[in-house]
């Protein structure tokens, strides 16, 4: 049999391939099935919007459109703390891009942006659980040529965390209510993020609404049981 994350990516493969359905096996990205942390209640008064984004840092996954998002909107008066986890930087094509150094620069120079550097998950996820918006957020180059659903986005949203990410097909399918959260580019990020401060707690409820069940470990451990070969009586 053939895994496969999503039914789309299923439904391509066997088209492509000319296998049978019947071949395949939906395996989800999995999140843990007991929530550690959840978003902690603004305590800043709303003066001051945290945005958090965890994980590796490369050119094609959003990294400058977080960074051009947040100074427009420094520039329109809102106050803005970025706080960024990871240590992991892709250096590129043929490792000769100069964003590794650009990117570092620019984390160590901004007074509005905190490193936080690597961290293990757990305390990653307790960072993330301070912040009021998560960084999903990745360009059309990138998204609009995948079917796969973004473990950060299943992370964030289980800790009833608000989130900026692309609406291809898997987000929108995944998130539905939540769309008009979703943005195409800088400018529309600026606008999901004055969005999401308006609705900020009614947020909260929709995110009650997004079926994440299928994708915690607990659930995915007793499908893949149907997916182990039977023994043989």
């Amino acid at each position: 049999g053939f895994l496969c994350q999503t039914a789309q990516m299923a439904n391509e493969f066997a088209n492509k391939f000319g296998i049978s359905m019947d071949r395949t096996f939906i395996l989800p990205p999995i999140i843990p099935s007991e929530t550690v942390f959840e978003k902690r209640i603004r305590d800043n008064g709303g003066e001051r919007v945290k945005i958090g984004y965890s994980g590796k840092f490369d050119q094609s996954w959003g990294i400058y459109e977080m960074i051009e998002t947040c100074e427009e909107l420094i520039a329109r008066g809102m106050e803005i703390e970025l706080h960024v986890i990871g240590g992991k930087f892709n250096r590129g094509p043929n490792g000769k891009s100069s964003f590794v150094k650009e990117i570092r620069g620019i984390f160590e120079r901004k007074e509005w942006i905190i490193w936080h550097g690597a961290k293990p998950r757990l305390e990653a996820a307790e960072i993330m659980s301070d912040v009021d918006i998560a960084w999903c957020f990745r360009p059309s180059s990138l998204e609009e040529n995948t079917l796969e659903i973004s473990t950060k986005i299943l992370e964030a949203i289980n800790m009833k965390l608000p989130v900026i990410a692309f609406p291809n097909s898997a987000n929108k399918g995944l998130l539905g209510d939540l769309s008009p959260f979703l943005a195409r580019d800088v400018e529309g990020c600026v606008e999901a993020v004055s969005a999401i401060l308006d609705k900020y707690e009614h947020f909260s409820s929709l995110v009650d609404d997004v079926d994440l069940e299928k994708f915690k470990s607990a659930e995915i451990g007793r499908s893949l049981v149907d997916f182990l070969p039977k023994k043989k009586k």
